[in-house]
């Protein structure tokens, strides 16, 4: 055999060789997964439920700012004056509110309209009507609370024939609470408006 033989025919079988490799494409892994298992809560089936799988229980706390607070305490109940006894005793009545509410309760209707006909009456009488508001919420938001309470009563007045140069409508916060306290008779006792009566016929 001659010499370039030799290496001609290697050289060939190994060119063949090399070629049949890179045809091939590489075999990969595959993995299989492995389908899901679901697992129903012990609770549908009857079962004790463990610690780990009972929901976690959050308190309820009662906020008392004013940023969407509330107060769940029963407001405390006043006892309602006659309009001629608030004249008699000092020339002052009260009208209290429910918290953050203006709304006037229907057992003050009839004694305001009993004082609204008393300054139709008496044109030297004069009323200032006086909004508060407990200590909870801000000093601007619990300003504004005691002006449209105080608003709400001379509106009560002026539809029983009081004048509105008989009255003076004022709104003095949280500034003047009349009990000192953190607790819900505190509170209700601060949330109100007076009618302070002054002058009138000798």
């Amino acid at each position: 055999m001659s010499l370039s033989c030799r290496f001609v025919l290697p050289l060939a079988c190994f060119s063949l060789l090399l070629g049949a490799c890179a045809g091939k494409q590489p075999v990969q892994d595959e993995k299989v997964t492995p389908p899901a298992v679901f697992k129903a809560h012990p609770g549908l089936l009857g079962q004790p439920v463990p610690p780990e799988l009972r929901p976690i229980e959050t308190p309820v706390v009662e906020s008392t700012q004013d940023d969407g607070e509330f107060s769940t305490a029963a407001p405390t109940e006043h006892p309602v004056e006659r309009g001629d006894a608030a004249i008699a005793e000092g020339g002052q009545y009260s009208v209290y509110f429910d918290y953050r509410s203006t709304d006037i309760k229907p057992d003050y209707v009839a004694t305001l309209r009993t004082l609204g006909q008393r300054l139709a009456a008496d044109s030297a009488l004069f009323a200032q009507v006086e909004g508060n508001a407990d200590e909870r919420g801000g000093a601007r938001y619990n300003q504004n609370l005691g002006m449209r309470r105080a608003q709400a009563v001379a509106k009560v007045l002026r539809a029983a024939g009081a004048k509105r140069k008989q009255m003076k409508v004022v709104s003095y916060g949280d500034d003047r609470p009349r009990r000192q306290g953190k607790d819900e008779n505190s509170w209700a006792e601060n949330r109100r408006a007076d009618v302070v009566l002054s002058g009138g016929k000798k």
